[in-house]
Protein backbone atom coordinates (compact mmCIF):
# COMPACT_ATOMS: atom_id res chain seq x y z
CA UNK A 1 0.00 0.00 0.00
CA UNK A 2 1.40 3.23 -1.20
CA UNK A 3 1.90 5.96 1.68
CA UNK A 4 -0.25 8.57 1.15
CA UNK A 5 1.45 11.83 -0.18
CA UNK A 6 -0.05 15.54 -0.04
CA UNK A 7 1.07 19.57 -0.33
CA UNK A 8 0.42 21.75 2.91
CA UNK A 9 0.29 25.74 2.07
CA UNK A 10 0.81 27.68 5.14
CA UNK A 11 -1.60 30.59 4.79
CA UNK A 12 1.28 33.16 6.51
CA UNK A 13 0.58 36.72 7.37
CA UNK A 14 3.76 37.56 8.98
CA UNK A 15 7.09 36.47 9.53
CA UNK A 16 6.00 35.35 12.97
CA UNK A 17 3.21 32.59 11.00
CA UNK A 18 6.54 31.49 8.60
CA UNK A 19 8.60 30.71 11.84
CA UNK A 20 6.51 28.54 13.27
CA UNK A 21 5.40 26.89 10.29
CA UNK A 22 9.21 25.67 9.30
CA UNK A 23 9.55 25.09 13.85
CA UNK A 24 7.12 22.73 13.35
CA UNK A 25 7.55 21.08 10.04
CA UNK A 26 8.75 17.22 10.31
CA UNK A 27 12.53 16.48 9.19
CA UNK A 28 10.89 14.51 6.52
CA UNK A 29 8.56 17.29 5.42
CA UNK A 30 10.54 19.27 2.16
CA UNK A 31 9.98 22.91 2.63
CA UNK A 32 9.51 25.09 0.18
CA UNK A 33 9.01 29.34 -0.36
CA UNK A 34 10.35 32.53 -0.52
CA UNK A 35 13.43 34.57 1.27
CA UNK A 36 11.03 34.79 4.55
CA UNK A 37 10.80 31.18 4.79
CA UNK A 38 14.49 30.50 4.30
CA UNK A 39 15.98 32.81 6.94
CA UNK A 40 13.74 30.96 9.11
CA UNK A 41 14.89 27.44 8.28
CA UNK A 42 18.66 28.77 8.65
CA UNK A 43 17.29 30.28 12.08
CA UNK A 44 16.11 26.88 12.96
CA UNK A 45 18.84 24.55 11.81
CA UNK A 46 21.38 27.24 12.86
CA UNK A 47 20.46 29.08 16.30
CA UNK A 48 23.58 30.19 16.95
CA UNK A 49 23.26 32.69 14.43
CA UNK A 50 20.43 34.46 15.77
CA UNK A 51 20.74 38.35 15.04
CA UNK A 52 21.51 39.43 18.72
CA UNK A 53 19.99 42.92 18.43
CA UNK A 54 17.34 44.23 15.78
CA UNK A 55 18.70 47.67 16.31
CA UNK A 56 18.75 49.62 12.90
CA UNK A 57 21.28 51.99 10.91
CA UNK A 58 21.26 55.23 11.84
CA UNK A 59 20.35 57.15 9.63
CA UNK A 60 21.37 61.28 8.67
CA UNK A 61 17.90 62.30 7.59
CA UNK A 62 19.30 65.57 8.47
CA UNK A 63 20.67 65.48 5.03
CA UNK A 64 18.69 62.84 3.42
CA UNK A 65 16.72 62.66 0.12
CA UNK A 66 13.72 60.05 0.05
CA UNK A 67 11.90 59.19 -3.15
CA UNK A 68 8.50 57.54 -3.02
CA UNK A 69 8.08 56.20 -6.30
CA UNK A 70 4.66 54.03 -5.43
CA UNK A 71 1.34 55.18 -5.29
CA UNK A 72 0.60 52.73 -2.94
CA UNK A 73 3.40 54.07 -0.21
CA UNK A 74 2.09 54.84 3.17
CA UNK A 75 3.06 58.29 5.11
CA UNK A 76 6.27 58.77 6.35
CA UNK A 77 6.49 60.15 9.96
CA UNK A 78 10.37 61.10 10.49
CA UNK A 79 10.11 64.61 10.66
CA UNK A 80 11.18 65.84 7.32
CA UNK A 81 8.33 67.65 5.08
CA UNK A 82 6.86 65.33 2.27
CA UNK A 83 6.41 67.12 -1.23
CA UNK A 84 3.68 65.65 -3.23
CA UNK A 85 3.22 65.42 -6.96
CA UNK A 86 0.52 67.96 -8.02
CA UNK A 87 -2.06 66.28 -9.84
CA UNK A 88 -1.73 68.17 -12.75
CA UNK A 89 1.47 67.21 -13.18
CA UNK A 90 0.06 63.70 -12.04
CA UNK A 91 -2.05 63.99 -15.22
CA UNK A 92 0.33 65.51 -17.66
CA UNK A 93 -1.86 68.46 -18.09
CA UNK A 94 1.33 70.72 -17.18
CA UNK A 95 5.18 70.12 -17.15
CA UNK A 96 7.02 68.47 -14.25
CA UNK A 97 9.43 71.74 -14.53
CA UNK A 98 7.66 74.23 -12.92
CA UNK A 99 7.26 72.03 -9.61
CA UNK A 100 11.03 70.56 -9.79
CA UNK A 101 12.13 73.92 -9.59
CA UNK A 102 9.91 74.45 -6.93
CA UNK A 103 12.02 71.32 -5.54
CA UNK A 104 15.02 72.54 -6.16
CA UNK A 105 15.13 75.64 -4.09
CA UNK A 106 13.33 74.01 -1.13
CA UNK A 107 15.70 71.14 -0.84
CA UNK A 108 18.56 74.03 -1.75
CA UNK A 109 17.78 75.16 1.48
CA UNK A 110 16.78 72.22 3.85
CA UNK A 111 19.37 69.17 2.28
CA UNK A 112 16.48 66.74 3.47
CA UNK A 113 13.61 65.81 1.42
CA UNK A 114 10.63 63.36 0.84
CA UNK A 115 8.95 63.14 -2.55
CA UNK A 116 5.66 60.89 -3.20
CA UNK A 117 2.39 60.36 -5.47
CA UNK A 118 -0.25 60.77 -3.40
CA UNK A 119 -2.92 60.37 -6.67
CA UNK A 120 -4.00 56.97 -7.99
CA UNK A 121 -7.11 57.66 -10.36
CA UNK A 122 -4.75 56.38 -13.52
CA UNK A 123 -3.53 53.08 -13.83
CA UNK A 124 -1.50 51.10 -16.36
CA UNK A 125 1.50 51.01 -18.30
CA UNK A 126 1.92 54.65 -19.78
CA UNK A 127 1.18 55.79 -15.94
CA UNK A 128 3.74 53.64 -14.60
CA UNK A 129 6.22 54.42 -17.12
CA UNK A 130 5.54 58.54 -16.90
CA UNK A 131 6.12 57.99 -12.83
CA UNK A 132 9.35 56.81 -12.87
CA UNK A 133 10.69 58.68 -15.35
CA UNK A 134 9.47 61.43 -14.07
CA UNK A 135 10.86 60.97 -10.59
CA UNK A 136 14.09 60.28 -12.16
CA UNK A 137 14.46 63.59 -13.98
CA UNK A 138 13.57 65.05 -10.72
CA UNK A 139 15.88 63.36 -8.94
CA UNK A 140 18.60 63.69 -10.82
CA UNK A 141 18.07 67.78 -10.19
CA UNK A 142 17.85 67.42 -6.82
CA UNK A 143 21.31 65.50 -6.89
CA UNK A 144 22.76 68.11 -8.93
CA UNK A 145 22.24 71.09 -6.84
CA UNK A 146 22.94 68.60 -3.38
CA UNK A 147 24.06 65.45 -2.78
CA UNK A 148 22.51 63.52 -0.21
CA UNK A 149 24.54 61.70 2.65
CA UNK A 150 21.32 59.14 2.15
CA UNK A 151 19.17 58.67 -0.78
CA UNK A 152 16.13 56.42 -0.08
CA UNK A 153 14.27 54.81 -2.81
CA UNK A 154 10.73 53.32 -2.81
CA UNK A 155 10.04 51.01 -6.00
CA UNK A 156 12.72 48.80 -7.59
CA UNK A 157 11.55 50.27 -11.27
CA UNK A 158 12.01 53.60 -9.97
CA UNK A 159 15.18 52.79 -8.15
CA UNK A 160 16.52 51.32 -11.18
CA UNK A 161 15.56 54.47 -13.40
CA UNK A 162 17.02 56.78 -11.07
CA UNK A 163 20.43 55.36 -10.48
CA UNK A 164 20.47 55.07 -14.19
CA UNK A 165 19.43 58.65 -14.89
CA UNK A 166 22.04 59.47 -12.25
CA UNK A 167 25.03 57.34 -13.57
CA UNK A 168 25.55 55.45 -10.10
CA UNK A 169 26.63 52.26 -11.26
CA UNK A 170 29.24 50.90 -8.28
CA UNK A 171 28.13 50.32 -4.95
CA UNK A 172 29.34 47.85 -1.90
CA UNK A 173 26.25 46.98 -0.07
CA UNK A 174 26.71 48.05 3.68
CA UNK A 175 23.73 45.96 5.57
CA UNK A 176 20.51 44.61 5.12
CA UNK A 177 18.11 46.31 7.03
CA UNK A 178 15.01 44.01 6.93
CA UNK A 179 14.42 41.09 3.89
CA UNK A 180 14.16 43.39 0.37
CA UNK A 181 15.73 46.35 2.04
CA UNK A 182 19.18 47.20 1.43
CA UNK A 183 21.34 49.89 2.36
CA UNK A 184 24.97 50.06 0.15
CA UNK A 185 27.48 52.89 -0.56
CA UNK A 186 27.96 54.24 -4.18
CA UNK A 187 31.34 55.00 -4.85
CA UNK A 188 30.83 58.69 -4.17
CA UNK A 189 29.85 58.25 -0.89
CA UNK A 190 26.18 58.65 -0.67
CA UNK A 191 24.13 55.96 0.85
CA UNK A 192 21.48 54.39 -1.16
CA UNK A 193 18.87 52.73 0.43
CA UNK A 194 16.06 50.60 -1.78
CA UNK A 195 13.06 48.90 -0.51
CA UNK A 196 9.72 47.35 -2.93
CA UNK A 197 7.50 49.29 -2.77
CA UNK A 198 4.66 46.30 -2.05
CA UNK A 199 6.72 46.41 1.58
CA UNK A 200 5.85 48.40 4.55
CA UNK A 201 8.03 51.22 5.83
CA UNK A 202 7.93 49.69 9.37
CA UNK A 203 10.90 50.68 11.53
CA UNK A 204 13.23 51.81 8.70
CA UNK A 205 13.78 55.53 9.98
CA UNK A 206 14.18 54.75 13.70
CA UNK A 207 17.32 56.43 15.59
Amino acid sequence: MCEEKKITCADAESENDVAKAVETAADDILLAGAADMFTAFLRRKFPACRETSDCLCAFNLADSLIICGSTQSKPIDCGIATSYMPTEVYDEKTSADGWTARLVKDYNDSHAMIIAVRDRHRTGKHIAVYLRETMARISHALVGCHRPAELVIEGGATAFAILNRLGWNSFTITEEIAPGVIRMQADNGTHVTMKPGSYPWGNLFRQ
